[in-house]
């Protein structure tokens, strides 16, 4: 049982480092051909499973996007910060 745990988490860490690779190479969000509908990335700062820096770089390869950082939230925290809670409702009642 305890081997399983490590390869899950040795595979995990394995494929979060190839996230980061190919994030920094701009392979995992290739810019789009033409503008779509406007996006909001709302990322925690704490997140311990996608990193902050993926939420950034996601962000800033969609033209069309606006970022918000959800500071001290984790991964499915990011709704219990006010601002961060209150940017989703504007995006949302936007024209």
């Amino acid at each position: 049982m305890a081997l399983c745990a490590v390869g899950s988490l040795v595979t995990g860490y394995l494929a979060l480092c190839v996230l980061l690779f190919a994030a920094q190479r701009s392979l995992l969000f290739p810019a789009p051909r033409e503008p779509a509908q406007p996006v909001l990335v709302v990322h925690g700062t704490r997140d311990e499973v996608v990193p902050f820096e993926l939420g950034q770089a996601l962000a800033e390869k969609l033209p069309q996007a606006r970022f918000v950082e959800a500071p001290g939230a984790g991964h499915n925290a990011v709704w219990d910060v006010a601002a961060a809670r209150d940017e989703v409702f504007r995006f949302v009642r936007a024209p």
